[in-house]
Order: C-alpha cells, then structure tokens, then sequence
C-alpha cells in the first residue's frame, strides 16, 4: 500500500522468509498449527517512509500481536486506507489460525492508527472469512480497499464453490454492517494459466474500471 500523510509518502508491503516455504506448507497440510506459526511466510508487513517516492527508506516492521486462536498462524497481507468516516487511518490484513473446529481459518482482521505507526487491533476480529459463495473453508484473502461515492469497497481473493479462483467484493460505509456483493471476477485456467490468482488491485479511471491482479 502506497499513503500521504500530507507530509511523507508511506509504503507498506508484504514480507516474509521463502526459505520456510517448504516446511510451512508441509505444517499446514498436517494441521500442524503450532509448528506453522513458527515458520509463517507472512512475518508481518515491512513500513517504510520517505518524502518521495524516489527517497524511501525502511522504518519498521509491522508485525501485530495475535488475538487469539483465530489469528496464532499469521497475520500479514494487508491494505492500509484513509478513513473517509472517521479521522485516521485503517489496515485490513490476513489472517491464519484455528477455525475452532479442527481446521484452518482464513479470513482478515482490522486495525486503526491516527498516524500509520502505533495500531490499535479491533476488538472484533476477526471481520471477514470466506463468503457463502466461496468454498467453506476456504481461502479469503489480499484485501484491496478503495473508497468511492461514499462506499468503501473491499476486494479480496476467494475460491468460488464453481472451482474458479475468484475475485470478490464486499461493500460498507461504516466498518460496521457489510455488504457482500458476490464474486466481480472469476478466472477459468485458460485466463490465469496457474492454480489460482491473487493481490486484486482496482483503478477507477476516466469513468472505467480496471482490474488488476497476479
């Protein structure tokens, strides 16, 4: 995510170490949550700072404590945005953990801050997990947040119960009731050429839509 804060330009991206790949999805698969918590790919979010776009330089990693069970295997890829309801700003952030009924839990917590360095975890995290018409139990995730008309509108990775990788929407106003607006996207083989898709990005432009995503 790229922000003004009205002074410096602030980027926060993913991270994590690759070399844990391996055994991290062999923990995974096994159920292995405590293992997988020790070896997670997503160790937070890198922030780094700078006037310019040209003149970043890395400040932190942000790295949230969990909350519980729900979130103990990571809590990384996020998309930090203006408050257009309130003063500050918000980062909407995957999540990995114990779905309290043997399996894995994938879905997206919330955090606040009125300065983009000191975070406050919301206490009803976690906000999202996968969509009725995604596959129970299945992936919801790479959160991308944009405000329009009055309307935040959340786009994020699921997989449809049609096997398609799929791009969906959830829409608020308020961070407080959500609308869930059904997959905006879905992507047969022939279109991705990979198991699935990932990291949606939308740009509203000259009156159009434009998708963008790996």
């Amino acid at each position: 995510s790229f922000i003004h804060d009205g002074k410096n330009w602030h980027l926060l991206y993913a991270t994590g170490v690759m070399k844990n790949n391996d055994p991290y999805i062999a923990a995974i698969q096994s159920r292995n949550l405590d293992a997988a918590s020790k070896l997670a790919l997503e160790a937070g979010n890198g922030h780094a700072v700078g006037r310019n776009l040209l003149s970043l330089k890395f400040k932190e990693l942000v790295q949230f404590e969990s909350q519980g069970s729900f979130d103990r295997v990571a809590r990384g890829v996020g998309n930090v945005f203006r408050c257009h309801h309130k003063e500050g700003y918000g980062f909407l952030y995957d999540i990995k953990g114990d779905d309290g009924q043997g399996g894995l839990l994938h879905g997206m917590s919330l955090a606040w801050s009125s300065d983009l360095e000191n975070w406050e975890l919301d206490d009803r995290n976690p906000i999202f997990a996968a969509p009725p018409w995604a596959v129970p139990g299945g992936v919801c995730k790479d959160p991308h947040v944009m405000y329009h008309d009055g309307v935040y509108l959340i786009y994020f990775i699921a997989m449809h119960q049609s096997g398609y990788p799929s791009v969906g929407l959830r829409t608020t106003t308020d961070w407080e009731t959500f609308h869930d607006e059904g997959a905006v996207f879905s992507a047969p083989a022939h279109l991705r050429g990979t198991i699935g898709i990932e990291s949606p990005q939308v740009v509203h432009r000259d009156g159009i839509w434009h998708l963008f995503f790996t």
